[in-house]
């Protein structure tokens, strides 16, 4: 082989191996830079509202002006980075479109079986007459909102009443058998002691809590008695 096609080939690998070169350093700045963003990403997406990314932001834009060059030498890397700025760009819309949609108020109607207490605010007297000329007054149609309220739980007494009847011929005396308790000679009824047995299990309410609770109602429940009936 001659000098000369020894130096053309010389030249040739030189040069490749110039362009490798030129193409691994784009794509470790790319590289780079799409790390950045990412973490820039995460950030926005997980950090404090209040938290900045100006360090951040001021790399990236350092790795932007020495990628610009060598973008020009490699079609590729500029097709890789193009691609990764769409990315975040669409990343970004649409974060900002869960956020914005997340900040709207949810609107529903409440449950259908829920139980409806109407209240009728009428401005009609009660003769139903117009109050300027004295013409009766027809509905011609009302306006109906929705508002959703909570009532306490409420105590109640239940009276057991067992009539005694005689008989006046034999003096033989009837009467109804005593209703069964869920706990002998207590004075708890099925209801209380769900409630409580709830309360605790379920909601995770000290009995003691449930004692302050009940005295708020007027009703003195010791906590040792909740415990005798848990434990029954």
């Amino acid at each position: 082989m001659s000098s000369q096609a020894l130096l053309q080939t010389i030249e040739t690998l030189t040069e490749d191996l110039t362009q490798r070169d030129v193409t691994i350093k784009a794509l470790r700045l790319t590289i780079e830079k799409l790390k950045i963003e990412l973490t820039h990403l995460r950030r926005m997406r997980y950090g404090r509202s209040s938290e900045k990314m100006d360090a951040a932001q001021a790399q990236l834009e350092l790795l932007s002006a020495a990628l610009a060059p060598l973008v020009s030498v490699d079609a590729a890397v500029d097709d890789a980075a193009g691609a990764a700025g769409s990315n975040v760009a669409d990343l970004e819309g649409e974060r900002k479109k869960r956020s914005k949609k997340s900040a709207q108020p949810a609107h529903s109607g409440l449950p259908e079986h829920l139980p409806r207490e109407d209240v009728v605010h009428s401005a009609c007297a009660a003769d139903c007459k117009c109050g300027a000329c004295g013409t009766g007054l027809q509905q011609i149609g009302q306006d109906v909102s929705e508002v959703l309220d909570y009532e306490p739980g409420s105590f109640k007494v239940i009276r057991h009443i067992r009539p005694k009847f005689a008989c006046t011929q034999c003096h033989t005396v009837s009467q109804a058998p005593a209703p069964s308790r869920p706990i002998n000679r207590c004075m708890a009824g099925a209801g209380l002691l769900a409630q409580v047995l709830v309360s605790k299990y379920c909601d995770h309410l000290p009995l003691y809590r449930q004692t302050q609770i009940y005295a708020r109602a007027g009703l003195d429940i010791e906590r040792s008695t909740q415990c005798d009936w848990v434990a029954y």
